[in-house]
């Protein structure tokens, strides 16, 4: 098979990236944290003045800390698996490689406005 049809690249280390992409990884990456930690402030703040927070508190404190782990541990599996569909790899895949998505799929969109996925 010739090296033009290969379906996929060989991996890249992060090392041999230009410095200019490591950087933009590490800005994104650094906003990305910040932006979770405002939203969790801002949820927090709007539980506390709403008065749900006085009530959310004793019902958790209240039951059996095994449920609220397992809750927890369920709905980290529902992520997992909504990040790992066939079009999130198929997206993170052309943000990796720079190309172009070709598709009429409007899943799509989202990878487009959240991460600049180039759709055509």
């Amino acid at each position: 098979m010739s090296q033009a049809f290969q379906p996929y690249s060989p991996p890249k280390s992060a090392v041999s990236a230009a410095v200019d992409s490591r950087a933009r990884f590490i800005v994104r990456t650094y906003n990305h944290l910040f932006g979770a930690i405002v939203l969790f402030t801002l949820l927090e703040i709007a539980l506390f003045k709403s008065g749900l927070a006085d009530v959310i508190a004793p019902a958790l404190l209240g039951s059996s800390w095994l449920l609220v782990l397992g809750g927890f541990m369920i709905v980290s599996w529902l992520a997992s698996r909504v990040a790992h569909t066939a079009d999130a790899l198929i997206a993170q895949s052309c943000l990796d490689q720079f190309a172009p998505l070709v598709t009429r799929d409007r899943d799509f969109r989202h990878f487009a406005q959240a991460a600049g996925l180039q759709l055509f």
